[in-house]
């Protein structure tokens, strides 16, 4: 049915207008001759019909005869239509190609994002991926998501979670990388919580063991704070046995960092010059090709900007134009003033301060002083901070009790 409809509105007919004294026998002359009237209508002008365009050439030579005048009002199909439009045939055959350029290129990759990483760089695994997993230009069918996620948790250890999709023609890999956690290290066999720097006990919970020290106490590196002897005594005191065991427990301390930090206040400083020279390279599919590569760059820097063809976000074109910029630089020679030194040592001393933050170290006091003299600038002074102290350390039995445990 479909093709029948098409093949009736491509069809070539005309619409005419039939006008004179013997209408009624022209009509009869050419149902004789076999010509097909469709859609008659008659007002005071005349009969309006509808005929195909080979029987238009047949109605001509009968009317003639019967004294009546026949034109054409209008044409209808496929042909008047392209005649109507011949000069805009070439645009409508370009838009179709370019309909079918871009319907082919659109069952390939051309683009790869990667969202979500921070401890590796998004170039380090685009570069990954488009090298050695689904290189620009795959099938889009042909890539198994599930095989690309499991090799990419294999290459990445540090990935807690990632997903893959593939989003019109580009691969989009989202990944939530693992929280580095400190190392809590623990023993089966006997061993004490000793002090792995000097401070003063602030708090201490002994989850076995015996603790040796209470909130206060002050310690040195290597004293025992937790001990994995365990003593039981009778009730009137009398030593009756001794447990060896792995001490377990957590000590927190006031402990001091010794802060130091200087840099000159003279510096040397590098801008872009105003000698500038411009590289262009394109990309069609998997093949580059350099339209402009300027000459003598060396000692200049580089910034390359990379438009890739899209519609929308999804949609990527197999065509990129990659712009390099080359600048000479200039060094200049700078020097700091007193404000300018003091706001950068403290944005050094912010960042040290977050880092001892990150390992769970807890910041009581700020004694650190900046000055500027001498031509440079520095940070001196003490952090007193809350922090763990305790570390597990493995000891050995005494033989003798190994012995008369044995008896």
């Amino acid at each position: 049915r479909s093709m029948r409809k098409w093949s009736d509105i491509c069809a070539y007919r005309c619409v005419i207008h039939i006008t004179g004294w013997e209408v009624e026998r022209f009509l009869n002359i050419c149902k004789h001759n076999d010509i097909l009237f469709t859609d008659v209508i008659m007002d005071k002008t005349g009969v309006f019909a509808t005929i195909s365009y080979k029987a238009w050439k047949t109605v001509q030579k009968l009317q003639e005869k019967c004294q009546v005048s026949c034109s054409i009002v209008t044409e209808t199909g496929l042909y008047p239509f392209l005649r109507k439009y011949k000069k805009r045939v070439a645009f409508v055959v370009s838009l179709m190609v370019c309909a079918g350029i871009v319907f082919y290129s659109s069952l390939f990759i051309w683009h790869i994002d990667v969202e979500g990483t921070s401890i590796y760089t998004e170039e380090e695994i685009v570069t990954y991926i488009s090298d050695s997993l689904v290189p620009i230009g795959t099938k889009r069918a042909a890539i198994s998501i599930a095989e690309l996620e499991k090799t990419l948790r294999m290459q990445y250890d540090q990935i807690a979670w990632i997903t893959c999709d593939v989003e019109g023609t580009r691969l989009v890999v989202r990944f939530v990388e693992t929280v580095e956690k400190e190392e809590v290290t623990t023993f089966d066999t006997p061993c004490n919580i000793v002090a792995v720097k000097d401070g003063i006990v602030l708090d201490l919970l002994a989850k076995s063991g015996t603790k040796l020290v209470n909130p206060g106490d002050e310690v040195k590196k290597g004293d025992v704070l937790i001990t994995g002897v365990v003593n039981i005594y009778n009730e009137y005191e009398e030593l009756i046995e001794t447990n060896y065991v792995a001490a377990d427990g957590i000590v927190y301390a006031q402990t001091k960092y010794q802060y130091q930090q200087a840099f000159p206040l003279d510096y040397t400083q590098k801008r872009q010059g105003k000698k500038k020279k411009t590289g262009i390279t394109i990309q069609l599919g998997n093949s580059v090709k350099t339209l402009h590569q300027p000459k003598l760059v060396d000692g200049y820097e580089q910034v390359s900007t990379t438009h890739t063809f899209h519609i929308g976000k999804a949609y990527y074109l197999p065509f990129s134009v990659t712009v390099t910029k080359y600048y000479q630089p200039i060094y200049e020679t700078k020097t700091y003033t007193e404000e300018e030194a003091r706001k950068k040592q403290e944005q050094l001393l912010q960042t040290y301060i977050a880092d001892l933050k990150k390992k769970g170290v807890e910041i009581l006091e700020n004694n650190v002083t900046i000055e500027c003299k001498d031509g440079e600038c520095l940070a001196s002074g003490i952090l007193v901070v809350r922090e763990i102290i305790g570390a597990p350390e493995t000891f050995v039995i005494p033989e003798e009790t190994i012995q008369k445990n044995e008896e």
